[in-house]
C-alpha cells in the first residue's frame, strides 16, 4: 500500500464504514497561506483606517464585507485541504456521507441504501482539475438511484476510488432486500459471473 494512500475500510457485521483522509495538497496549501498573509493584512489596514476616522468610511464598510467573505471562504479552504476527511457509513438501512473536521460534521447526505441502483467510479482521478473541486464538492466515487446521482470521495486516486466502489458494492450485494438492477463501473447486473463484474485497477 502506497504511504499516501488515504482510504481505510472497517467492516463489521451489520455495516461498512470508509474514511478519506486528507488530500493535503501542497501548492495549494502554499498559496493560500501567502495570499491569507497579504489579505488578512489588507483587512486590518482598513480596519485601522476605519477607527482612525478616515474618509471614505462607507467604502470601507462594504469593502471589509468582501474581506470577511474572502478571509472565511481562505481559512475553511485552507483547513479542509489539511485536516478534512470524508466519512462513509453504510448499513441495511441507508448510506451516510459526510465532511468532518476536527471531529466536527460540516455536512451530511444520507441515502437509502435499498434505493442504490448503481456504484461506480467518476473521472477525473487524483489532482486533475474542474470547477466542482473549487468547493470540495463532488467526487471519484458516484452512488445512482433512481431519481439522481451522488458523487464523493474527493480528489482520490483510480485505486482508491475502485476499492472503495468494490468494497461498496460487495456489501450491498449481501442485504436482504438488495436492488436487482444493482449494477458496477461496466453496467453489468449482479446475475453475472464475478469474473464479468470486475473493475480494471
Amino acid at each position: 500500500m502506497p504511504p499516501d494512500y488515504r482510504v481505510e475500510l472497517t467492516e463489521g457485521l451489520d455495516y461498512l464504514r470508509v474514511s478519506i483522509g486528507p488530500r493535503r495538497n501542497s501548492f495549494l496549501a502554499v498559496f493560500l497561506g501567502v495570499w491569507l498573509t497579504g489579505w488578512t493584512l489588507g483587512g486590518i489596514a482598513v480596519i485601522a483606517a476605519l477607527v482612525s476616522g478616515h474618509n471614505g468610511r462607507l467604502f470601507y464598510s462594504w469593502w471589509l464585507c468582501i474581506w470577511m467573505v474572502g478571509e472565511i471562504s481562505g481559512i475553511s479552504t485552507w483547513l479542509w485541504n489539511s485536516f478534512g476527511q470524508e466519512r462513509m457509513l453504510i448499513n441495511e438501512d441507508s448510506f451516510t456521507h459526510s465532511r468532518v473536521l476536527f471531529g466536527r460534521t460540516l455536512t451530511s447526505k444520507s441515502l437509502r441504501s435499498s434505493k442504490i441502483l448503481k456504484v461506480r467510479t467518476e473521472e477525473p482521478f487524483g489532482s486533475a482539475f474542474r470547477s466542482r473541486q473549487l468547493n470540495f464538492a463532488g467526487g471519484t466515487v458516484a452512488l445512482d438511484n433512481r431519481w439522481d446521482s451522488f458523487c464523493c470521495g474527493y480528489e482520490l486516486e483510480e485505486e482508491e476510488a475502485v476499492a472503495i466502489v468494490e468494497a461498496l458494492l460487495t456489501f450491498i450485494r449481501q442485504l436482504p432486500q438488495q436492488p436487482l438492477t444493482l449494477t458496477s463501473t461496466h453496467d453489468e447486473t449482479l446475475n453475472q459471473p464475478a469474473t464479468d463484474r470486475e473493475i480494471p485497477v
